[in-house]
Formats: structure tokens, sequence, C-alpha cells
């Protein structure tokens, strides 16, 4: 018993790659990136909203984190 075998019709091609200029995704993706960069200024709002809040219930908390990071920064950039 032989078992006969066709050629592929992609043998020797090589893969298919997006056009320049194409993302390359398909539109249930793209639906889905635009519906989060709708939400984005939103979600920013609310995260500055929120750390408001919390600067102005903790001001020292908040004065020794900054302090922090004013150092960590300065010694890092000082390092170059």
């Amino acid at each position: 018993m032989t078992t006969e075998t066709t050629p592929s019709l992609n043998a020797g091609t090589p893969p298919q790659r997006p056009l320049p200029g194409s993302s390359g995704i398909d539109a249930g993706q793209a639906e889905s990136l635009h519906k989060d960069a709708q939400l984005l200024p939103e979600k920013i709002c609310h995260a500055a909203r929120t750390a408001q809040a919390y600067g102005r219930s903790n001001p020292w908390k908040t004065a020794g984190l900054m302090a922090a990071a004013g150092v960590i920064l300065g010694v890092l950039i000082r390092r170059r």
C-alpha cells in the first residue's frame, strides 16, 4: 500500500509579512485597541484624582516619598 503525497501549495515561498505601514492585526484586535484608547484619558484622570486625594490625606508620607524620589534621582543623575 503506497500513499501519495501532494506538494504543498506554499512550498518554497517565504511566509507573508504585513505590508509596510500596516500593523498586521485583525479587525477585532483593532476595535479592542480603539476602545482602550478611548478609555485611556478617563483612566488617567481617575489615577490623578486618586493620587491627589492620597496626597491630601497623607501629606507627610507624600512629602517623604517625594524627598526619597528626589534623592534617588539625584544619585542616579550624579553617577553619569
